[in-house]
């Protein structure tokens, strides 16, 4: 779950829920634990101002790191969607990969250049200020943005400095593909280093950064293997169109059938998945085997398909024209099976997972991606 809080340059940010996770154990961390120990002899209620206010500034400086990160990309001529804050900092949701290695390059150093310029600014307001507690938060966020600019360039992907050492590689080699796939190992080697010191700080006793370790390491890991392979998906299925591999016919039931009827005169009879709903030439929806598996199957005989499918106005659609990979990524983020074709306002077909997967399966062993 996301929440929308506005717009910058065009750009929506969203704080997702698990932000408010980290919001409280930030602010309890310095309010118990760093505050009074750098700075003792505070009030109570000062060491949890000054802990919510620095997880302010903080997450603060995540975002500015973010959307230096964004304006770049736009600049270059790459839409961005939209920057999220959520447990471990932020991140912004790019359209697409830059398209030549300098881009690259330059998107990647901007984030770490924002943070040391944080830095900077909060070193001089720490030193200008004439009270102990702003001192102290700015002394704080200074130290912080340092070890944010610092961590984020360390060349392990999907870190900054993974993303630079793309670059350098991308332009030594001219191919993409192996800066990647160059940048994803290091990225994952590294996500092993945290998960071992992880694992050794909780046989030290350190119980909160052990597990923070691990749990920073296996994002990395995970975030760092995936990339590498949505590259090998977006290069396999790249050219083909959803009308290439698409399926026309595509059988269809009346929406005032039972769902006792669907399931053996349909289901079973023609071994599909998925029907259009028509009545007479007009489409109204889509009906599928999940959809049926939700009714209790002694009420089967009870509800018809009009009670259980999906209208055609609720439906996630893809054109033609558009590129397969696009129709697959659209198919995971809606954690959908398949996606009803439409061209003019008109139903033409239906694009499945399968058919998606088998035309990645015959690509790769053609073409040896």
């Amino acid at each position: 779950m996301k929440i929308k809080i506005g717009k910058i340059y065009g750009i929506q940010i969203e704080i997702h829920y698990t932000w408010v996770i980290v919001f409280f154990l930030f602010t309890w961390s310095l309010a118990s634990g760093y505050f009074p120990q750098y700075f003792p002899g505070w009030s109570g209620i000062s060491y949890w101002a000054a802990g919510a206010i620095s997880t302010i500034l903080l997450f603060g400086g995540v975002l500015v790191h973010e959307l230096s990160h964004s304006l770049v990309a736009k600049k270059k001529g790459t839409d961005v969607k939209s920057i999220t804050l959520f447990i471990f900092g932020g991140v912004a949701q790019i359209a697409d990969e830059p398209k030549e290695a300098s881009s690259e390059l330059l998107i990647a150093i901007s984030g770490p250049t924002a943070s040391l310029i944080l830095a900077g600014l909060f070193f001089l307001l720490a030193y200008l200020s004439p009270e102990e507690i702003s001192s102290a938060i700015f002394s704080y966020l200074f130290l912080i943005n340092i070890i944010l600019a610092a961590f984020n360039l360390i060349p392990a992907f999907p870190l900054d400095g993974g993303r630079i050492l793309r670059a350098i590689v991308w332009k030594w080699k001219k191919d993409y593909r192996v800066a990647t796939r160059t940048a994803a190992t290091t990225g994952v080697i590294f996500s092993y280093v945290l998960i071992f010191l992880g694992f050794f700080s909780l046989l030290e006793g350190n119980l909160v950064s052990g597990l923070w370790w691990i749990i920073i390491g296996w994002f990395l890991q995970n975030s760092a293997e995936s990339s590498y392979q949505q590259l090998v998906i977006k290069q396999a299925l790249a050219g083909l169109t959803v009308r290439s591999i698409m399926e026309t016919e595509v059988k269809s039931v009346p929406p005032n059938i039972t769902l006792e009827e669907l399931a053996r005169e349909h289901f079973l009879g023609f071994q599909q998945t998925a029907f259009f709903v028509t009545w007479g030439e007009e489409i109204l929806g889509i009906v599928t085997i999940s959809d049926l598996k939700k009714v209790p199957r002694d009420q089967w005989h009870l509800e018809t398909v009009r009670q259980i499918m999906t209208p055609l106005a609720q439906l996630e659609t893809v054109s033609p024209s558009d590129n397969a990979y696009d129709a697959l990524l659209k198919m995971t983020s809606k954690n959908v099976g398949r996606l009803p074709v439409m061209e003019d306002g008109q139903l033409i077909g239906i694009i499945t997972r399968q058919d998606l997967l088998d035309a990645l399966r015959i690509r790769s062993e053609i073409i040896g991606i």
